[in-house]
């Protein structure tokens, strides 16, 4: 048995070979802003627990995009902020955790708690 992923709930809905599912905001709207006939509502905040996405720079080799990594990732933490709001996302609150991984200059992994 496939499991649906749920950007795919919206078409499978439409197609009848489901009847429910969950469904990113976005998708919801994407599909209601196309004209389909798909309808959501929002679990209750006590199953209904936040999701925070994480974005990560990896060492390569030759590094050859760094620089081209970091404004990205800058970009996600700046002015890309309002676009997931836009889009129906919540913004960092500031009380988000997490880590943050790195190596040493020496080879050695290191694990930083992270807060922005």
């Amino acid at each position: 048995m496939r499991r649906a992923h749920h950007v795919e709930t919206p078409a499978r809905i439409l197609a009848g070979t489901s009847d429910v599912g969950p469904v990113w905001v976005s998708e919801l709207q994407f599909a209601i802003n196309a004209g389909d006939a798909v309808s959501g509502s929002q679990m209750p905040d006590s199953v209904n627990l936040p999701v925070v996405y994480s974005v990560a720079l990896l060492k390569t080799k030759n590094a050859t995009h760094r620089k081209l990594a970091k404004d990205f990732v800058d970009y996600l933490l700046g002015d890309a902020q309002q676009t997931f709001i836009d889009g129906g996302f919540s913004s960092l609150t500031g009380s988000e955790s997490g880590e943050r991984y790195s190596f040493d200059l020496d080879g050695n992994f290191i694990i930083e708690t992270f807060t922005p």
